[in-house]
């Protein structure tokens, strides 16, 4: 009886381990999967990272190159302020892109905040400058509050608190129809050392019920799904408040009350200094200097907004440009001709930017001569633009770049001293006030009061978005959402350029409702919406190329 009853328990201790090991075979199996669900997560997030800095960067090249290049001449006190503000936004833009991309450096506690001088009164002007114009549109007013003790120079990351400030306004402003926003700052605790200082913003718009306060905070949230579709906005603007608050040692808060408004408040400790702030000094360009008359480039690029925009920086350049509307045209003309330098795009169909690399490293050896090629691109990723220099790339240029950079950077390619580059010019232009539903100050800015040239950019707008809204609702009928997502993606830089927010913000949503299989019928809507509104502005470009072109042949 004792041997039958050690089998049983031999029985039960062996079922028991079997059934343990069973169960840790299923948790295994489980964590693994989890962990490739993890994994496809982080990949997803940093392709729309990459994605989104891509899309604003490609515009932005445009803006900031050639709003720098206005401010370098004769400007009177009222376009001053113009381009300072386009500069301020830019930059602003800029930098939250970039803080976009270091998103994971936020969660992860590893983003290096900067330590400099500033006065907080400078910051504050900046922020409300830069979307004083969003709330004249709106009818709306836009004031701020500085405290008097704040009169003073302080030291932590102005980028950052602008940042914060950027996003409170801009959203305060977006959920505002009627009265205004207030901006204040105030010094609440105050030491030999140190200065505490409580910000708030304060609207009269929608206000968020009391069981959302908590969720707005979080990333991709909004208070509703309606807010998003009405309002627009990724819901990460709150999300980076928050953090980059937090990383400073502050805390940020919500009062609110639906259908009266709504109060931001956070609360930042600052270092009290007596350094003072740098001032960043403007060089000019000296276009009447000839040193790189006898330089020849080509310029690859498949966007042919991009081609013409880059063609009339260089012509200020007096540089030989030759361009190439995308990687396999690029090829024919290295192989037919001899240029000192090649910059390509590197996202090209067909034949991208690698493959005239390529290209040009074997027609470089058969010469036996030396040309530097340089990498276009909006991708601001380290790791990617390592990627470019180890695959042979001379150098790579970052879109939105400065004029003065992109030139320095030429002149180092190709071994020319620009010593005598950087001098003053002076030259007047006009300034064009944006109107309702789009703006050609950028585009006139880059003609610079050619109209040759401005007729030639418009006529190149127009056709493309003919062709590009042609083919989109071609797409739509066929039910082909991937060249839906293509062509929407291709036409937002162009709509961009011409400051149609109503336009190029539906196609992101078009973008992103195919990205997530959502109903298409919010597609069909959207792209209706799309193309009426294009209609009316393709009439109005169209009655003002007439106008120009009659008024020039009147001239001659």
């Amino acid at each position: 009886s004792i041997g039958v009853g050690v089998i049983i328990l031999s029985f039960v201790f062996f079922f028991l381990v079997l059934k343990d090991l069973t169960r840790s075979g299923y948790y295994k199996k489980n964590l693994v999967e989890a962990k490739k669900k993890a994994e496809k997560l982080a990949r997803i997030k940093e392709e729309f990272l990459a994605n989104m800095s891509h899309e604003i960067r490609t515009p932005l090249n445009a803006i900031l190159g050639f709003s720098d290049l206005l401010g370098k001449t004769k400007l009177n006190k009222e376009q001053k302020l113009y381009i300072h503000t386009i500069q301020s936004s830019s930059d602003h833009l800029l930098s939250v892109v970039n803080e976009i991309l270091d998103l994971t450096k936020i969660e992860s506690g590893r983003l290096q905040l900067e330590k400099i001088p500033f006065e907080v009164s400078e910051v504050i002007m900046a922020a409300t400058d830069i979307l004083n114009i969003k709330a004249q549109e709106k009818g709306i007013s836009l004031f701020h509050e500085i405290d008097k003790k704040l009169i003073q120079t302080i030291e932590g990351d102005p980028v950052r608190l602008r940042q914060i400030l950027f996003n409170l306004i801009s959203n305060a402003i977006k959920f505002t129809q009627k009265g205004g926003v207030v901006v204040s700052a105030k010094s609440v605790q105050e030491n030999p050392d140190e200065v505490r200082i409580r910000f708030e913003v304060t609207d009269s718009g929608i206000g968020i019920s009391e069981d959302k306060k908590e969720i707005i905070f979080d990333a991709f949230n909004q208070e509703s799904s309606s807010t998003s579709r009405k309002f627009g906005g990724t819901g990460l603007g709150l999300s980076i408040c928050k953090r980059l608050v937090e990383i400073q040692g502050g805390n940020i808060s919500v009062k609110s009350f639906p259908g009266k408004g709504s109060i931001f408040t956070f609360e930042i400790t600052y270092s009290k200094t007596e350094e003072e702030i740098s001032v960043k000094h403007t060089e000019t360009f000296n276009h009447e200097l000839d040193v790189l008359a006898e330089k020849s480039i080509l310029l690859a690029d498949d966007d042919a907004v991009n081609l013409s925009l880059m063609q009339a920086l260089f012509v200020r350049w007096n540089v030989k440009l030759d361009i190439a509307t995308g990687g396999r045209e690029a090829i024919v003309k290295i192989q037919k001709n001899k240029y000192d330098l090649v910059i390509t795009d590197i996202q090209m169909p067909e034949v991208n930017g690698i493959d005239v690399l390529h290209a040009v490293k074997q027609i470089s050896s058969e010469r036996n001569e030396r040309i530097p090629v340089v990498a276009f691109t909006a991708n601001a990723r380290q790791e990617t633009l390592q990627e470019y220099l180890a695959e042979g790339f001379t150098d790579y240029v970052v879109k939105p770049f400065k004029e003065n950079e992109l030139l320095n950077k030429i002149c180092e390619l190709l071994d020319v001293k620009n010593d005598q580059l950087m001098k003053g010019f002076e030259k007047n232009t006009d300034k064009v006030q944006p109107t309702g539903r789009y703006s050609l100050h950028s585009i006139r800015d880059i003609a610079n009061n050619n109209t040759e040239m401005l007729v030639s950019i418009l006529e190149v707008i127009t056709q493309s978005i003919r062709t590009n809204l042609h083919i989109l609702n071609d797409s739509l009928m066929a039910r082909n959402w991937q060249e839906v997502k293509a062509i929407a993606h291709k036409s937002i830089s162009t709509f961009k350029q011409l400051h149609c927010e109503l336009i190029f913000s539906k196609l992101h949503l078009i973008e992103n409702t195919i990205i997530s299989q959502e109903d298409p019928q919010i597609i069909f809507q959207l792209e209706e919406e799309i193309q009426t509104e294009a209609a009316i502005i393709m009439k109005e470009l169209d009655h003002l190329i007439n106008e120009i072109k009659c008024e020039t042949s009147q001239r001659i």
